[in-house]
């Protein structure tokens, strides 16, 4: 067992020069993923926005609807479901804005 552990090591390239090249190839790799949580924030974002958007528009509408109307009770289970989507997207933001920030622990 020992003896396969040496023989890995002594094929392995342990110089400067090495290192750096390893170290160059994780920084690409780390940049590659936070570019990657950067564009699912933005995606998440836009998200948000348009259902914020549609959620105040349809609250808004739902003020001239009599409340025993058919469209009334599809329209108040529309709006429960933005908002529960909201309260997902916010959180999932949040999530993503740690990863960005913090990207080392990712």
């Amino acid at each position: 067992m020992s003896s396969t552990i040496y023989s890995t090591l002594e094929r392995m390239e342990l110089s400067d020069e090495a290192y750096a090249r390893y170290s160059k190839a994780l920084d690409g790799h780390a940049e590659e993923k936070i570019i990657k949580l950067k564009q699912e924030l933005f995606s998440k974002r836009g998200s948000l926005a348009h259902t914020q958007k549609e959620s105040t528009e349809r609250a808004l509408s739902i003020g001239t609807i009599k409340e025993d109307s058919p469209i009334y009770a599809p329209n108040m289970k529309r709006l429960e479901d933005l908002t529960n989507k909201q309260i997902a997207l916010e959180d999932d933001i949040r999530k993503l804005e740690e990863k960005v920030t913090t990207p080392a622990s990712n």
